[in-house]
This record gives C-alpha cells, sequence and structure tokens, in this order.
C-alpha cells in the first residue's frame, strides 16, 4: 500500500514539474515564467473546483447562472494564462492574475463597500505584480489599489 501511494506521489510531483518547468534560459526570465505557470496552474485549479461546484449549484437551482459562468470565465483565464506562459509569453500572462484581482477587489468593494472582504485582493494584487511583473507594475497595482481606497473612504 504504501508503494502505490508513493509511486502517486511521484507521478504528481513528475506531472507538477512538467506543467511548470520554464524554457526560458535567463535566470530571471526563467523564475518569472516559472513564477507565472504556478500562479496561473494554482489560481486556475482553484477556479476549475469552484466552477464544477458552481456547475452543480445551478444544475441544482441553488446558484445563479452568472456564478457559474464567472467562475468559468475566471477557469479559462487562468488556463490561458498557463498556455501563454507554456509557449514563451510568461510576460503577457503574467499580467492575467494581477488584472483579474484588481477586477474581483473593485468590484467587490463597489457592491460590498470599505467593509467589503473584496479589500484583501488589493493586497494579493499588488504582491502578485512584484513577482510576476516586477517593480514598475507593482508601482502602477498600488496606485490603483490606494486610489480605489481613498475613493472608498471619501464616501
Amino acid at each position: 500500500m504504501e508503494n502505490t501511494n508513493y509511486g502517486l506521489t511521484q507521478h504528481i510531483f513528475k506531472l507538477w514539474h512538467t506543467l511548470t518547468t520554464p524554457h526560458a534560459t535567463e535566470v530571471d526570465a526563467a523564475r518569472q515564467e516559472y513564477m507565472t505557470k504556478v500562479v496561473s496552474l494554482i489560481m486556475g485549479i482553484a477556479a476549475g473546483g469552484l466552477t464544477l461546484l458552481f456547475a452543480i449549484g445551478w444544475w441544482r437551482h441553488i446558484l445563479p447562472l452568472d456564478s457559474l459562468l464567472i467562475t468559468l470565465s475566471i477557469s479559462v483565464i487562468f488556463s490561458g494564462g498557463w498556455w501563454l506562459a507554456d509557449r514563451g509569453h510568461w510576460q503577457i500572462a503574467g499580467y492575467f492574475p494581477v488584472a483579474l484581482m484588481l477586477v474581483i477587489a473593485i468590484y467587490g468593494n463597489w457592491i460590498g463597500g470599505i467593509g467589503a472582504p473584496a479589500m484583501v485582493l488589493y493586497m494579493l494584487a499588488i504582491a502578485l505584480s512584484a513577482t510576476l511583473q516586477g517593480a514598475r507594475t507593482q508601482r502602477l497595482t498600488l496606485i490603483i489599489s490606494l486610489g480605489r481606497i481613498l475613493e472608498l473612504g471619501g464616501h
């Protein structure tokens, strides 16, 4: 029984390595490509799981169709981001998670106000921009986030 679990773990690690190994040869480019693939893969898996749950909820008439379509769209965006990163376009794909987190945060705060849980997504967007794109994008994300927070505080 232990050997079966060990073999399964090895297969999972091999699949992970296959899906996240960078093709770039320069060290910094390879790191950013790897991080873009990892973020896209993890967020895509999470969004895919939510899409499956939301599909069941929609089928059972518990959740509205728009919730299912939103999670399906997010799944497609992250899958597309991983696909682009794997094809060498990690610079473009690295903007997907950052932009999506900002859009969800802004929308969540528009609906729920300054006390909405979406406020946490601004921090995630700032951290992702630093990890996936660098200082210039991080500064832009920080300015957008602070501007939105100040705007919400003014209401």
